[in-house]
């Protein structure tokens, strides 16, 4: 396949952003999942995933206890997502960083990191 790319063969460029909101994932009685709080560019293909494990531990949060106020909820749920959601962003933007810089770091540490985390229940 290589030897069939040269100066003209067009490239597929695309501009990955990721982001990680540090604050509350909600306001009132809104609150946020999935790419809408923590994206990451899809070098570990995470990010359905992720989006997929919010939806699932907001409701098992919303059907914990029927007297809790939605704001302590919403703040448990992002209590319990935050931490594996920065693993996952940071790892992938670690690898891309990696790309960019044509720099050849622990890529399977990474990717070992995160499979063995996202085994792991949420």
């Amino acid at each position: 396949m290589a030897d069939s790319v040269d100066e003209n063969t067009p490239t597929n460029y695309t501009w990955f952003t990721t982001h990680l909101v540090e604050g509350p994932w909600h306001r009132d009685q809104v609150v946020l999942i999935g790419d809408a709080i923590h994206n990451c560019p899809p070098t570990i293909a995470q990010g359905a995933a992720m989006a997929l494990e919010d939806a699932a531990v907001l409701v098992e949060e919303l059907l914990a206890d029927d007297d809790t106020p939605l704001d302590e909820v919403f703040t448990r749920f992002r209590h319990r997502r935050f931490d594996r959601a920065k693993t996952v962003v940071d790892s992938s933007a670690q690898l891309v960083q990696w790309m960019i810089d044509g720099h050849r770091g622990d890529v399977a540490e990474v990717i070992q990191r995160v499979a063995h985390m996202v085994q792991v229940p949420a």
